[in-house]
């Protein structure tokens, strides 16, 4: 007998039954995760195809789009209009290395000309 009198049941326990009994229920939960992921997952794809949520790439685009419409409206310019600047300033660079070159000949070769003539 137990405290105050009372019965204490016998309890036989079995490990190898409470393991088996676990890894049952440990397999019944995991089956369960993967069934509520494979719901979640189609319910995700029926809501944005009913709701048609953005793709990640058109909010990117969205959001660069966003920024370089605020970067103009402050006056900045952006990286294809620098990219663009800078060749059209090496093209007139070349241009002005060609007509200086242009020059210089002309005038190298009027100097020739005044200096035969004396």
């Amino acid at each position: 007998m137990g405290k105050m009198g009372k019965k204490v049941p016998n309890f036989d326990f079995d490990m190898d039954k409470a393991k088996e009994k676990f890894e049952q229920v440990l397999g019944q939960a995991k089956e369960s995760v993967k069934i509520i992921k494979g719901l979640q997952k189609e319910s995700m794809e029926r809501a944005r195809s009913f709701i048609k949520i953005p793709s990640r790439e058109f909010a990117e685009n969205y959001a660069n789009q966003k920024l370089v419409s605020s970067l103009k409206k402050l006056g900045l310019a952006t990286r294809s209009e620098v990219r663009d600047l800078e060749k059209r300033v090496e093209d007139l660079a070349s241009e002005l290395r060609t007509q200086i070159s242009k020059v210089s000949k002309k005038t190298s070769t009027k100097t020739k000309d005044n200096e035969s003539s004396l």
